[in-house]
């Protein structure tokens, strides 16, 4: 993926609230060269097939892979954002813009399944699911996909219970909130992430990836989605719950398939940056990775304010560790109100400016703006003016200066090709002034959210720049 202000800044086009009308695969084709001169250069798109509450559906309880929006099941024709059509138009109209687009595929469960069926289960300890509960026993599950308004176009495949390795649910059973249904015959993965032992398990029926019929079904059905499609790359959905060695060779296969490179970032949701860096080891650096420990830092240190040491910000994240892989972000889909109405994982909007220019104008990694964070009066006009910032500034050495606790700040130095030079201050306590070298004796700076204010470098190159309380400040050259 692309680094440092280039225009590699990736853009979460959609957020939960999106309205379910059908409209967002031709509002954002209309939007694609107003964000490629943002700086903007991949768009995530959400999930394109159709999910188990049809038009209704975010995308995440996923039905029917070979339906984009163009069979009339769970409930329409449509899917949230629009029908096939309209979806493939997007592609293309981002892609003509000069944008890389993003599909976000769901691979790991299935729900909505159409028929039930009798297979014998082991239950699980949710808390320990390496740990067994009792003897195996039957269930009625709702395991059985025949796809009854798609029928056998585009294929022929029909999930049955033995292509699962576990459900969550029983049709014969009252709901248990705790309960998880391990199909006795299989097992989990051992190449996915640690939670509760083994996080194989995230909802539904969770799909047995070390099945052969499976992987060659995804397989193709990727195959065809990019032909269909033409997407450049893609968004993994739970790549902490699926296995590390299927996704590598699904990426790879279909980097062989499209002949071309296919930047892919996993969502592997954990704040333990080592848990990531195995990830990235066991695929062999063929994906990138939502740097999830930087989004907590991020997060403590809007909850502490001034008692936070922003020195520390970057310790024992992705960005830090192999920023290469790392795509930082400060909020997503699954931190905003809309998710989570009490929103413990929202970024307080005091620090939102200073998230934002953490990952957004600093050498490394690969900034995510949410567009929620776009949208919204609080943030909007500020994350725009970053974004602009970046464009024009954010080239050349980085230097920091990371003297005091509370208050931090870099140079950029800039290039042949982008001569301007950039000072960012981020600060939690008071206000105050912060004394940086630049690099540049005798050069007048301006405040870049207020124009009015300058001042000039001494010929040492240094000088002390005003930061606000609890805010933000960049000086770019004039």
């Amino acid at each position: 993926m692309t680094r440092n202000g280039n225009g590699g800044v990736m853009l979460q086009a959609w957020t939960w609230d999106t309205p379910a009308d059908g409209t967002f695969w031709k509002t954002a084709a209309g939007q694609a060269q107003a964000w490629r001169e943002l700086g903007i250069g991949q768009v995530w798109l959400p999930p394109a097939c159709k999910a188990l509450g049809g038009p209704e559906d975010s995308g995440y309880a996923i039905y029917d892979l070979y339906d984009l929006g163009s069979f009339d099941q769970k409930g329409g024709v449509r899917t949230k954002y629009g029908t096939e059509s309209e979806f493939i138009a997007c592609v293309q109209a981002l892609a003509d813009a000069g944008l890389t687009p993003l599909a976000d595929i769901v691979l790991n469960h299935r729900m909505g399944a159409d028929e039930t069926e009798r297979f014998l289960v082991q239950r699980v300890d949710q808390a320990d699911r390496t740990r067994t509960e009792g003897e195996p026993f039957e269930i009625e599950g709702w395991t059985r996909y025949t796809f009854p308004g798609r029928g056998t176009e585009r294929s022929d495949f029909q999930w049955r219970w033995y292509h699962f390795t576990a459900v969550d649910a029983a049709a014969d059973h009252e709901l248990d909130d705790d309960a998880l249904y391990r199909i006795a015959e299989q097992n989990f993965a051992e190449d996915v992430g640690e939670t509760f032992g083994n996080a194989d398990f995230l909802m539904g029926c969770d799909v047995a990836l070390s099945k052969p019929d499976v992987a060659e079904h995804l397989m193709g059905w990727g195959r065809w989605f990019l032909e269909t499609s033409k997407v450049h790359g893609f968004r993994i959905d739970a790549a902490k719950h699926m296995s590390a060695g299927f996704q590598k060779r699904f990426v790879e296969a279909m980097r062989d398939a499209a002949q071309a490179p296919l930047p892919s970032v996993c969502e592997f949701a954990t704040p333990d940056v080592e848990e990531i860096l195995a990830f990235v080891e066991e695929t062999g650096g063929t994906l990138n990775c939502f740097d999830f420990p930087l989004k907590y830092r991020l997060l403590k240190a809007a909850k502490e304010g001034a008692g936070y040491d922003l020195r520390t910000l970057a310790d024992a994240t992705l960005v830090q560790r192999c920023p290469a892989q790392a795509v930082t972000f400060v909020d997503n889909h699954d931190s905003e109100p809309a998710q989570h109405p009490d929103a413990p994982e929202w970024v307080d909007d005091w620090f939102k400016p200073l998230a934002y220019a953490f990952i957004l104008l600093r050498e490394a990694g690969t900034p995510c703006v949410f567009a929620q964070d776009l949208q919204r009066e609080a943030t909007g006009d500020t994350v725009r003016r970053l974004m602009q910032l970046r464009r024009d500034f954010a080239h050349g050495e980085q230097t920091d200066c990371f003297a005091e606790p509370q208050r931090i700040a870099w140079v950029r130095a800039g290039t042949a090709e982008h001569p301007g030079a950039m000072v960012v201050l981020l600060n939690v306590a008071d206000a105050a002034a912060l004394r940086v070298d630049t690099g540049r004796p005798e050069t007048e700076f301006v405040n870049a959210f207020d124009p009015s204010l300058r001042l000039t470098t001494g010929a040492d190159g240094a000088a002390d720049f005003d930061i606000p309380a609890g805010g933000l400040a960049v000086w770019t050259t004039s």
